[in-house]
């Protein structure tokens, strides 16, 4: 299973702005690594780093977002 999918499953959504919520509608912490903001959710006991932008993508195109390779990002 992709880890995208996973989180969005378990409830994680990521708004217009880019702020990520859990399954509660509750701001999820989020961190910055190598300037890009990431999450971590478990999965069968091991911790898995998702990019909050590929969670978003996954929003808008689903499973068409395993289709290619990368995601082109538009800033404003």
């Amino acid at each position: 299973m992709r880890l995208e999918l996973f989180a969005y499953d378990n409830g994680f959504r990521v708004d217009k702005l880019g702020k990520l919520y859990n399954i509660n509608g509750r701001e999820y912490s989020t961190c910055k690594r190598n300037g890009k903001e990431r999450f971590y959710i478990r999965r069968n006991k091991k911790t898995y780093s998702i990019l909050v932008s590929r969670l978003q993508a996954f929003q808008k195109f689903g499973d068409d977002l395993y289709k290619y390779r990368l995601v082109r990002h538009l800033n404003n």
